[in-house]
């Protein structure tokens, strides 16, 4: 494992990174050894023969390292929606992690893998990047916009869990034998935040984008080795059974493979319950039978589990390594899988499961469908679409947009009545960092009547909470959760402009939110940016006028470090043209406007 000293890099000139021959020839490349502190950067190449043209990519990396060691930079969770599961690292690095990474070494692709034809080193380096994150102290997923060389397009977060190579090195990090410890991801030179390994779930390697079709496979052999290593790790630790069962059920969707077929003997062998009468009735940890049936896709092990007697409302502990909330039951986990497989919702919603059960925070199942069908599926078997209940109170249009559940999803509840609260957006804003379709949802639900520059209203324990935030905020310098809570009375674009969201602020701009609009505090959403792209998009002088060929990078002053990205203008465009269209449609029904937005084939995002 070769790797560079970090304080060789943060001396290197500008320009692109230099390539593995040419730093060993130098001999600043050196062996890597198990008492070295290593960082271990993720990139997505922006260009098919070289990975970084210009440098702007590299030099992102060493100014935003750089900030970080000097203290200007503190990391932060991205999102209020990860906030509440960061724990310690809710104040940014501690003292000695700083220290250990100003001592560490860097493990980068194009200068740690030989690329001047040793195909056969080159092999061997590219099957051991598991061990090679397994080896690291920290993950860093380097993915500042900047757009491709060869298209154009721009690079990013979003682009970046796209790729099959990034996926796979993150899923990586997940199933590493350390202790799962925060990514860090650098969107800019002055806006680095965290990302738990657990928000990969989502996206399994196999499905992703590979420039060569081959990569695939060869993703898929170390993955398979990876995952089959972290359920031996799990296996021995009697307080992880959950977690193991979690990652044996899933275990052929990670890796692409159809679900496999077993008998009730086998089903509990497999999952560790001792015999099929334990199957059935065991109680001492959360991951029932049930579940994991639904988890591993067994609709005919599900239907006998059911006919034997097994519950189907056992609740879930709270598994945030995996990405489950407290209190999901069985119906929670298949409507999450529904746009991979209905059919195990299905099974459980004819053995009538109760379709209106909600987890520990009152949240109802179907905020967690991830399809349209399955929205669909819940509501004929009468489920309540505007359900509220204790402690949260929030709907499932609530909880389905703070999950960034797909737009399909969204849209079904707004067609099957879910009714659209006048502050939906701020919701969305809070959590947009790094979602996919921040934007699409965001457009889906202005054209439902959300209201752009509406403002949430606080009452009883909320209330409270914001002033005490408020106080904490004025007497000294709290976590970020803090700061963001005495803030909570912001527009959706105070919102995103907290948490950076540019893409999001760009189309909320568009669509007439109100750059002056001041919270309960008397800040503007300029006042509550932390980050100068922000700052930027908000004191652009955008008028009517701009559109795709004349965006709001048109307007700004120069600046060598924010990149010259075409995905402002096109977001700016798009709200644009959301807020043009609901002015024309106020005798349409809510539904017929939301088609009439998304339908348009104008509306294609970068985002």
């Amino acid at each position: 494992m070769w790797v560079v000293k970090l304080t060789d890099i943060l001396k290197m000139p500008e320009g692109p990174p230099p390539v593995h021959e040419e730093l060993q020839k130098a001999g600043v490349l050196v062996l890597h050894e198990l008492h070295f502190s290593t960082i271990f950067v993720s990139h997505q190449w922006l260009g098919a023969a070289h990975p970084d043209y210009a440098g702007n990519q590299f030099r992102t990396l060493r100014i935003c390292i750089e900030n970080i060691l000097s203290g200007s930079l503190k990391l932060a969770p991205g999102s209020a929606d990860t906030g509440g599961i960061m724990g310690a690292w809710q104040h940014g690095l501690s003292p000695s992690e700083v220290s250990k990474m100003r001592g560490s070494y860097v493990w980068f692709d194009w200068f740690s893998i030989p690329q001047g034809g040793d195909t056969y080193n080159f092999a061997l380096a590219v099957q051991s990047i598991p061990s090679f994150v397994d080896a690291c102290d920290f993950f860093v997923a380097l993915v500042p916009t900047i757009p491709h060389f060869d298209t154009g397009l721009d690079c990013n977060f979003v682009s970046w869990i796209d790729r099959g190579w990034c996926r796979a090195e993150m899923w990586c990090r997940l199933l590493c034998d350390r202790p799962t410890s925060p990514i860090i991801v650098i969107l800019d030179y002055d806006h680095a935040i965290y990302a738990m390994p657990s928000q990969c779930l989502q996206y399994p390697p196999n499905t992703g984008k590979f420039s060569v079709p081959a990569d695939r496979i060869e993703v898929n052999k170390f993955i398979r080795i990876a995952l089959r290593n972290k359920i031996g790790q799990l296996e021995m630790r009697t307080a992880a059974v959950d977690t193991c069962r979690y990652f044996k059920a899933r275990f052929e969707d990670i890796l692409g493979l159809p679900p496999a077929k077993r008998n009730p003997s086998s089903f509990a062998s497999h999952f560790g319950f001792g015999s099929r009468e334990q199957a059935v009735d065991e109680n001492t940890f959360s991951m029932s039978a049930v579940a994991c049936a639904v988890l591993s896709r067994d609709v005919k092990m599900l239907g006998w589990l059911l006919r034997a007697g097994s519950s189907f409302q056992k609740r879930l502990d709270a598994m945030t390594d995996v990405g489950i909330s407290p209190g999901w039951t069985p119906l929670h986990l298949a409507a999450e899988l529904s746009c991979q497989d209905s059919a195990p919702l299905e099974q459980l919603l004819t053995m009538r499961a109760n379709p209106n059960t909600t987890d520990a925070a009152g949240i109802s199942v179907l905020a967690a469908c991830s399809s349209g069908e399955a929205v669909e599926m819940l509501v004929h078997f009468r489920a309540d679409v505007n359900l509220r209940r204790s402690p949260s109170f929030k709907t499932a249009l609530q909880g389905s947009c703070a999950r960034f559940n797909e737009r399909e999803a969204v849209a079904a509840l707004i067609e099957c009545r879910a009714h659209v609260h006048r502050t939906e957006l701020c919701c969305l804003a809070m959590a947009g960092t790094m979602r996919p379709h921040a934007v699409q949802l965001a457009q889906l639900l202005l054209s439902a009547r959300a209201e752009v520059n509406a403002r949430p209203r606080s009452s009883g324990r909320e209330r409270f909470m914001e002033l005490a935030c408020r106080a904490w905020a004025v007497v000294g310098e709290p976590p970020i959760a803090v700061r963001y809570l005495a803030e909570n009375s912001s527009t959706a674009l105070g919102h995103a402009s907290f948490w950076g969201s540019a893409n999001l602020a760009a189309f909320l701009l568009g669509a007439r939110a109100d750059p002056g609009e001041r919270n309960s505090r008397g800040n503007t959403p300029l006042q509550l940016a932390r980050h100068q792209r922000i700052r930027h998009i908000l004191q652009s002088p955008l008028t009517e006028d701009d559109s795709d060929d004349a965006g709001i990078y048109g307007h700004l002053n120069s600046d060598a470090v924010v990149s010259p990205t075409n995905s402002m203008k096109l977001d700016f465009g798009a709200g644009l043209r959301v807020s043009r269209r609901m002015s024309n449609t106020s005798s349409r029904s809510h539904f017929e406007a939301i088609q009439c937005s998304l339908d348009s084939e104008h509306d294609s995002f970068s985002i």
